[in-house]
């Protein structure tokens, strides 16, 4: 992990020692080239995908990979856009376990996201 505080004040000066965190220099910003996951979840139109795209821009300016996986648009491309409110109800097992499918397709893409070395 990376110390909070700096002897010398600088973090750059810090970083610059350690051999695993690789760095670049985009749009004047110090970044380390890393991945984060931030997952959103709350009732449908509240704001979280207009959130997530403020977040995912302030990100990319500074410099950091950022990619969305938005569950539901893997399941709009999956042919089940248009769903009926059943669709989501967790009692209804045949539907919940085509939703859990989803979200596992969804999960492996962001975990091969992770993984490689592109952003």
């Amino acid at each position: 992990s990376i110390p909070r505080n700096f002897s010398n004040g600088s973090q750059m000066s810090s970083l610059e020692n350690r051999s695993h965190a690789k760095q670049t220099r985009q749009l004047g910003h110090w970044t380390m080239n890393r991945k984060l996951v931030l997952a959103m979840v709350g009732l449908p139109a509240r704001g979280k995908s207009h959130i997530v795209s403020m977040i995912l821009r302030y990100l990319r300016w500074i410099g950091f990979p950022a990619k969305r996986f938005n569950v539901g648009e893997y399941r709009r491309k999956l042919g089940y856009s248009g769903v009926e409110k059943s669709f989501f109800d967790s009692k209804n097992l045949e539907t919940k376990k085509i939703r859990e499918e989803i979200l596992k397709v969804a999960l492996n893409d962001m975990y091969q996201w992770l993984k490689s070395d592109d952003e």
